[in-house]
């Protein structure tokens, strides 16, 4: 199920899609491609058994043709819960090493927040 929601800030309106993250819904994540303007993708920090699977669809993502010029922010959720990843591991399992590499790899900004 395909959650949307409009954003306001300050003078910017945002019309987002949560298409979620499980398997069945990301077969209709190709549907959206040609009317996006940025995608977040969101990784639970806290379950590292996902974490292959995240930097498996995070790389199919960034390799799109369609999504060549879209930016990207990745953001680390649950990263307050104790026994969750930290920032550098959850770059590494995602295959991105240090920020500073992000600049250099042309690719899209990274943030991770709770």
């Amino acid at each position: 199920m395909v959650v949307i929601q409009e954003l306001m800030i300050k003078n910017i309106r945002f019309r987002t899609y949560d298409l979620g993250g499980h398997e069945t819904a990301r077969r209709i994540w190709k549907d959206y491609f040609a009317t996006v303007d940025g995608i977040i993708f969101l990784v639970d920090a806290a379950d590292r058994t996902r974490f292959q699977e995240a930097n498996e669809e995070l790389n199919g993502l960034l390799n799109e043709q369609a999504l060549a010029n879209v930016p990207f922010v990745v953001l680390g959720n649950k990263i307050d819960i104790p026994t969750a990843a930290s920032e550098d591991e959850l770059r590494n399992a995602l295959g991105r090493g240090p920020a500073d590499h992000w600049e250099y790899w042309g690719g899209p900004l990274v943030e991770f927040v709770n």
